[in-house]
């Protein structure tokens, strides 16, 4: 199933609803996972002011991600890493897989995919997302980790220690997500 952008990354449309764009209730985790992808990437980094995407998509992760912890520039500086760049230069993006819910629906898990050109190799993002107990009372899904594997490398060992968290802290977390994902029945 086509995600965000066809080819050539966000549409005009996804970009322009980035301004009003925030956490809602009404958000499901893939709307989340969309609306952070477009804020990320390049083409709306620094438009319409230096670091607009960091900002959106700060706006968009749970209170217990590291990165949530970080200031704006921290963040908009982790993005110039190498290993993410497939989060910044994404042209096409696919959903791989289905959604799985974790924890009795308290936290999701989503993979997808995305590559930088119609003959670039895909790269796997992987996103564990939260629900989190918002002003007003509300449950909201947010960004908890994300993790970038390298093109071409299928096995979980190959996850990338490092994304929208610092190295040990996704070391972690992935720890965490696998104890998670070997305790919960398989549908």
């Amino acid at each position: 199933a086509a995600a965000a952008g066809g080819g050539g990354g966000p549409t005009d449309t996804q970009s322009a609803a980035l301004a009003t764009a925030q956490p809602s209730p009404a958000l499901q985790p893939r709307e989340v996972i969309e609306t952070v992808m477009c804020a990320l990437h390049r083409r709306n980094q620094d438009t319409p002011y230096a670091r607009f995407g960091s900002e959106v998509a700060m706006r968009f992760l749970s209170p217990d991600s590291p990165a949530s912890q970080r200031s704006l520039e921290q963040f908009a500086d982790y993005l110039s890493q190498e290993w993410y760049r497939p989060l910044v230069e994404w042209s096409e993006m696919r959903w791989d897989g289905d959604l799985v819910l974790l924890g009795n629906g308290a936290e999701a898990y989503q993979q997808a995919g995305v590559r930088s050109s119609p003959t670039a190799a895909w790269v796997s993002i992987r996103w564990i997302l939260a629900r989190v107990l918002a002003e007003g009372g509300h449950e909201e899904w947010r960004v908890a980790t994300v993790f970038v594997q390298e093109p071409d490398s299928t096995q979980s060992d190959d996850l990338e220690a490092a994304a929208l968290a610092l190295p040990a802290e996704a070391a972690a977390a992935i720890s965490r997500w696998r104890k998670r994902q070997m305790a919960e029945p398989r549908a």
